[in-house]
C-alpha cells in the first residue's frame, strides 16, 4: 500500500480532520465554486498522504451561514453540492464527511443541518441530520434518529453534529448501533 508522512496499514484507518474557516457566499454560484475549493483539499491531502482513508470536513463547511440568504443556498443529499463531493472522493479513493447546512427539508419546512459520509466509490453512505439545533439562533428543522455506517477498512462510524455530541443519550445510541 502507499505510503505518505503517515504510516498506512490494513488495520489503520488513517483519518485527517479538516480546520475550514466558514465561507461567506451569497449565491448558489459561490457554493459550488466553494465546493470545488474542497476538492482541492481532497486532492492535495489524498497527494501529500497516499494512505489517508478519510477525510472529515467541519460544521457549516460547504454554504457556510448567511443570516439573510440561507433558505436561498439549501440543496437535496443529490444536488450539485453533494455531486461534486462524490466525484472527488471517488476520483481520490478517500472517505469524505461533508457538512450541509441545509438540506432542503422535503416538506417545506426549515431546512436540516446535515452531515453526509461519502464513501471512496462515490456513494452517500450515511446522513444525519443535526437533532439539538441551537433554537432560535439555527433556523434548522431537527432530525429524530442517530446515524451510523461503515467507513474504510470496516471501521462503524456514528455521525453528529456539534453540541449533538455532548449528549449522552446521542452518543450511546451510536454506539450500540455499532459505532
Amino acid at each position: 500500500m502507499p505510503q505518505g508522512s503517515i504510516s498506512s496499514s490494513d488495520d489503520a484507518v488513517g483519518v485527517a480532520v479538516v480546520n475550514y474557516q466558514v465561507p461567506v457566499v451569497e449565491t448558489k454560484a459561490e457554493v459550488l465554486d466553494n465546493c470545488k475549493r474542497i476538492t482541492g483539499f481532497i486532492e492535495g491531502m489524498k497527494r501529500g498522504y497516499p494512505g489517508l482513508d478519510l477525510i472529515v470536513f467541519p460544521e457549516y463547511t460547504t454554504q457556510g451561514f448567511h443570516p439573510i440568504k440561507w433558505s436561498d443556498l439549501t440543496t437535496t443529499i443529490g444536488g450539485d453540492e453533494v455531486q461534486i463531493f462524490s466525484e472527488a472522493c471517488k476520483k481520490a479513493g478517500v472517505f469524505g464527511i461533508f457538512s450541509l447546512t441545509g438540506e432542503e427539508h422535503p416538506d417545506g419546512l426549515n431546512p436540516y443541518n446535515t452531515l453526509i459520509m461519502v464513501n471512496d466509490q462515490g456513494e452517500v453512505c450515511m446522513t444525519y441530520r443535526k437533532i439539538f439545533p441551537w433554537c432560535p439562533q439555527e433556523p434548522w428543522t431537527a432530525g429524530h434518529e442517530t446515524a451510523v455506517a461503515e467507513g474504510p477498512k470496516g471501521l462503524m462510524i456514528g455521525g453528529t453534529i456539534c453540541c449533538d455530541c455532548n449528549m449522552p443519550e446521542i452518543v450511546r445510541d451510536t454506539v450500540m448501533k455499532g459505532a
